[in-house]
């Protein structure tokens, strides 16, 4: 089933957070750059 899409722009698509997303949040959340602008990071 293909998640919901809430908003689509021309440059963006804003979609619910899946399973196959789990790998990409991993690399983000477990960078220190990223996260020093991330609240509570």
């Amino acid at each position: 089933m293909a998640p919901d899409i809430i908003l689509h722009a021309d440059r963006l698509i804003l979609r619910e957070i899946t399973p196959a997303d789990l790998p990409y949040l991993h690399r983000i959340f477990g960078d220190a750059e990223c996260m020093r602008y991330y609240p509570g990071g």
